[in-house]
C-alpha cells in the first residue's frame, strides 16, 4: 500500500507574512491591556510579589503593577495573564492550578509572535 506525498516543489503554498519590525514591549503591553476581556487595573501590591501582573478570576480584572522596570517580564506576564482570563471566560470550571500551563502556552505563543 502506497500514499501519495508531494516534494515541496510541487506546491503552491503561500509563504507566511513577515513578522512586524516593532519589537517594542511597551507597545505591546500597551496593545495587549486595550483588547483585554477583562476589566484592566493598576495597582501597587499583588499577591505574588515576584509577578508583575495578575488576573482575579472573583472579580474578573487583571491587575497590573506599577512601576515595574522590565517592561520585557511585564509583556511576557501581561500575556499569561491574558490567557488566564480568556481560558476563564471559555470555561465553565475554571481553575488557575489545572489551566496554568495553557495559560504559559498562550503567553509563550504571543510573545513568540509579537
Amino acid at each position: 500500500m502506497y500514499k501519495k506525498v508531494f516534494d515541496v516543489t510541487q506546491t503552491n503554498g503561500r509563504k507566511a507574512p513577515a513578522v512586524s519590525a516593532n519589537r517594542d514591549p511597551k507597545a505591546l503591553i500597551t496593545t495587549m491591556l486595550d483588547v483585554s476581556p477583562v476589566e484592566v487595573a493598576a495597582t501597587d501590591e499583588l499577591p505574588y510579589p515576584n509577578m508583575a501582573a495578575f488576573y482575579n478570576n472573583e472579580k474578573q480584572t487583571l491587575y497590573v503593577k506599577r512601576n515595574v522596570g522590565d517592561s520585557v517580564a511585564v509583556a511576557q506576564c501581561v500575556a499569561q495573564e491574558l490567557g488566564h482570563a480568556q481560558l476563564s471566560i471559555n470555561s465553565e470550571s475554571y481553575s488557575r492550578r489545572d489551566m496554568g500551563f495553557q495559560a504559559v502556552c498562550i503567553g509563550y505563543m504571543i510573545c513568540k509572535k509579537y
